[in-house]
């Protein structure tokens, strides 16, 4: 045991090799006796060397000096102990929760590949384990999403949601569930709640804009498109499906001039989107 201004320290072993506790985290050095050549490695610490988890990483090393002292001094009782937590590692792992983690990790292989097909069923037996485990539930949730399940992702999400409320990533996918269910109003109802930041963002007022134009409320669905960037000159995915979305809703309410000005703005982008090419060979020949 060390003291020092900087606090107490705590470090041990055998020769070559040391581990130890201090106010910058926890340690190990590795050498070889009698050469002066060593190396120390600092675990739990950021790249600037500041810790991330001190507490973890004392526990650790603190475990791991009293596992080295019992070796070196009773390597029977060693034996023993790594015996027990052997034991008892097992029964946790058997554990509903930790199974549910382990299908959690083997899902999201899937996931991350695109196979929701292969994922939900894996997802399903997790949330069957541990139905509390909001991981489970958002990856689930956008799976199903994924896979055009959507009645199925609602239950799923507002599940999750009342665990983690203030994600807001996740309300944007129940909203298009809602959508594509054709239950507008409640798409509306979830996307209009949103903070200022998530709704002034181009997906958001595209979904908006379309929830009302699909319950024929023109006016207000175009009230909502404009609230968007459209006087950007450079169009990336989302402005271009901006543009198309209110022109065809213009060409919807009656408005010729402003549906072709619209599709005229995405034509000068990308002649290929879509069927941009054709409704502004429609509309200039009326």
């Amino acid at each position: 045991m060390n003291l020092s201004k900087s606090g107490i320290g705590l470090s041990g072993g055998v020769k070559g090799m040391r581990v130890g506790v201090n106010s910058k985290g926890s340690y190990s050095t590795l050498g070889i006796p009698g050469t002066g050549i060593y190396s120390m490695t600092r675990h739990g610490s950021s790249a600037k060397g500041a810790p991330i988890s001190s507490g973890k990483g004392c526990l650790t090393a603190i475990l791991v000096f009293v596992g080295i002292c019992v070796f070196v001094t009773a390597p029977p009782l060693a034996l023993g102990m790594l015996a027990i937590w052997g034991i008892w590692y097992y029964s946790q792992s058997k554990k509903p929760e930790q199974q549910a983690i382990k299908k959690l990790d083997a899902a999201r292989k899937f996931f991350n590949l695109g196979d929701y097909d292969a994922a939900i069923p894996i997802l399903l037996e997790a949330n069957a384990l541990d139905k509390s485990n909001k991981n489970v539930l958002r990856m689930l949730g956008g799976a199903l999403h994924n896979a055009g399940r959507y009645q199925e992702a609602i239950s799923v999400l507002l599940d999750f949601l009342v665990i983690e409320p203030m994600d807001f990533d996740t309300h944007v996918v129940l909203a298009n569930c809602f959508y594509q269910t054709e239950q507008y109003k409640h798409a509306i109802d979830v996307l209009q709640k949103l903070p200022d930041a998530y709704g002034a963002t181009p997906k958001v007022i595209i979904l908006l804009g379309a929830s009302f134009a699909a319950l024929k409320q023109y006016d207000l669905a175009i009230n909502v498109f404009k609230k968007g960037p459209l006087q950007k000159r450079n169009l990336d995915d989302d402005l271009m499906e901006l543009h198309y979305s209110l022109a065809l809703i213009y060409k919807e309410s009656g408005d010729r001039a402003n549906a072709l000005k619209h599709f005229k703005r995405v034509y000068a982008e990308n002649v290929s989107y879509k069927d941009v090419a054709q409704n502004v060979e429609e509309l200039e020949k009326k």
